[in-house]
C-alpha cells in the first residue's frame, strides 16, 4: 500500500474563510489569534491560515433549560 494514501493532509482555511463559517468578522478572527485563544499559522510574509478543527473547538454549546 502507498504511504501517500496513508497520511491525511492537514487542511488550513484562510482567516476570512474561518470568520465566514462561523459567522464573525475577520478582525475578531484576528483578535482570537492576538490573544491566544487560536493557533494562527503564518504562510510566508502575508498569508495567515487557521486549522479549521481549532476553530470549531471555540464552539462550545450553551445548555438550555431543555437539555437539563
Amino acid at each position: 500500500m502507498d504511504t501517500h494514501s496513508q497520511v491525511s493532509r492537514r487542511h488550513y482555511e484562510s482567516v476570512g474563510e474561518a470568520a465566514a463559517r462561523v459567522g464573525v468578522s475577520t478582525k475578531t478572527v484576528r483578535r482570537w489569534i492576538a490573544s491566544g485563544q487560536l493557533a494562527g499559522y503564518r504562510m510566508g510574509p502575508r498569508l495567515l491560515r487557521v486549522d479549521p478543527d481549532d476553530v470549531d473547538r471555540m464552539l462550545t454549546p450553551i445548555p438550555t433549560a431543555r437539555a437539563m
